[in-house]
């Protein structure tokens, strides 16, 4: 039988019993109840997010992704519908965002503090959870360098983010199965699901495994009430995505049309697994194969630390589980986050997943026989943080300016308002985009801009045309047709086309994905001779009508 010091995990031995308080203050695993079980680690996470926001807020612009979200919060702060008015990702997001942006505006330093605020709340969930577990409140600041480096990019701080939440309400409810904690579970998972389905499905599969190994261990009897209490948080956290669907036009018909592409193309351009076997050691500098090293071991991490944690899960005693609660927790959240780090195997993805990996690993010295503690929190700790060093000096998108990319040349300029640290081509670029727009765009005019730098639309104050922002799959010839109609009907005199693809892959070029488009732009524009159009970019006009 457990026997705790406060009495205050009853509940393990006596299912019945609502024995534990659900403050955050009672004493439990030996940490002793104080203040600082709330205050240390919030302090701990603004002082984290904010001096990060302070270093490297200003620092370069993803013309692409990032510009994806800015114009969204932008469209959404002025009054238009994500998904029903404009292309976009779920709309908590942006509904997020332009709340924020009454205090901060909609540019893209206002978007970046909006999301970074969100960031630090991830972060102060996820050190709640560690509080649980570390003996001493100072042991929580390399946990903290340690996840808030590996949050980025900085336009998805709210999946990692997010997935710590997860971990903190699984947590609460594996110390007390309450109905009440069971509502608040679901509560959050249907919240989750409105700033992204995909964690709306992550979430729910982690917490429906949770409810069935809380039942497998210490069944009260109390199942089906248990999973009617979690399906009606659910739904209530659901609540303004159900709405939507009900209330906003053509909200129903982009989901559904959404729905159907991902199932036939997927979410994203797949790339292959990295492992440790596969990285190129012999034709490349230190400086390139040791981070790639690294991020391929955190595959093989998942790979290793999960499995392990199940079977171990499985074998855990009753009286046991709180000791390991927060490293069985963070297998069972963590498990399906691995499919969004195997969708895109890249760096940004696996940042975007890993956070209970690393709470689990954290977590797994305290999760041992006290005698083994020292060795084990070596064994684990140790290979987190330099991982975490490497990682940070040659592949975060922006601390990498400290290392790595220490010796490029920034150039400060104005984006909508906004100064800028830029790499000084990228600066020149859209300098001149600016310049050549205000001399020969009308204010007034609409501009068609494609396939996939949805950026220059608020940093050229323009609102998109047709509801695709960003053109990446190939359309429909019917589909193509609808979007001539939209540029023939709204009277587009102006087009501006860059020359990219995704992954260098030929197949993802405007000219592949929308060849009838390009060939009416072809017909009915012609290009804006300029030398100061970026190469790459073309800049079309309406011939006359």
């Amino acid at each position: 039988m457990l026997v705790d010091r406060a009495g205050a995990l009853k509940h393990i031995t006596h299912p019945g019993a609502d024995a534990v308080r659900e403050d955050e203050g009672r004493e439990m695993d030996g940490i002793p109840s104080s203040p600082s079980s709330f205050a240390w680690p919030a302090l701990l996470a603004a002082l984290l997010t904010g001096s990060l926001y302070a270093l490297v807020s200003d620092l370069d612009l993803d013309l692409r992704d990032e510009g994806f979200l800015w114009y969204g919060v932008r469209q959404t702060a002025a009054g238009q519908v994500p998904g029903a008015d404009f292309q976009a990702y779920d709309p908590g997001r942006y509904y997020w965002g332009a709340a924020w942006s009454m205090l901060f505006g909609t540019g893209i330093m206002g978007v970046r503090l909006s999301t970074a605020i969100f960031q630090g709340l991830g972060l102060f969930l996820g050190l709640l959870v560690m509080r649980r577990t570390v003996s001493r409140a100072w042991q929580l600041v390399p946990v903290g360098l340690v996840l808030i480096v590996w949050m980025f990019p900085r336009h998805k701080l709210f999946e990692p983010s997010l997935a710590m939440a997860a971990v903190y309400f699984a947590v609460r409810l594996l110390e007390s199965p309450t109905l009440r904690r069971h509502f608040l579970s679901g509560l959050f998972v249907g919240i989750a699901a409105v700033f992204g389905r995909n964690h709306g499905v992550y979430t729910a599969c982690a917490f429906i495994a949770l409810i069935a190994f809380d039942h497998w261990k210490r069944s009260d009897g109390a199942l089906v009430r248990k999973l009617g209490a979690w399906a009606g948080g659910v739904v209530l956290g659901f609540s303004p995505v159900l709405l939507m669907l009900v209330l906003v036009p053509g909200f129903t018909d982009q989901l559904i049309d959404s729905l159907l592409v991902m199932s036939e193309r997927g979410t994203n351009l797949p790339r292959p697994v990295p492992w440790p076997w596969t990285v190129d050691y012999a034709s490349q500098p230190a400086a390139r194969y040791v981070p790639e090293f690294v991020l391929s071991a955190g595959y093989l991490a998942f790979a290793c630390v999960y499995p392990l944690g199940l079977v171990w899960a499985a074998m855990t005693r009753r009286e046991s589980l709180i000791q390991r609660r927060v490293f069985i927790v963070c297998v069972l959240v963590g498990i399906p986050y691995v499919h969004h780090a195997l969708i895109r195997a890249s760096a940004s993805h696996l940042a975007q997943s890993i956070h209970p990996l690393l709470l689990a690993v954290f977590a797994l010295p305290w999760a041992v026989a006290a005698g083994r503690r020292l060795p084990a929190t070596i064994l684990t700790w140790g290979p987190i943080v330099i991982g975490t060093a490497v990682i940070g000096w040659g592949v975060h998108p922006q601390l990498a300016i400290f290392g790595r990319r220490a010796t490029e040349e920034l150039k400060e300029v104005s984006v909508d308002g906004d100064s800028l640290r830029l790499p000084s081509g990228q600066a020149r670029g859209i300098s001149n985009i600016e310049a050549v727009f205000a001399d020969r765009v009308p204010a007034e005019d609409r501009v068609f801009i494609a396939p996939y730098r949805a950026a220059y639309y608020p940093m050229l104050g323009k609102v998109s045309p047709v509801w695709d922002i960003y053109m990446l799959w190939k359309a429909t010839p019917e589909y193509q047709q609808g979007m001539i109609d939209t540029l023939e009907e709204e009277g587009v005199d102006w087009a501006l086309l860059v020359q990219e693809s995704m992954n260098s892959a030929p197949a993802t070029t405007f000219a592949e994905t929308h060849r009838k488009v390009i060939r009416y732009l072809a017909e009915t524009f012609e290009p804006i001779q300029d030398p100061r159009i970026p190469q790459g970019h073309f800049l079309l006009h309406r011939r006359s009508r």
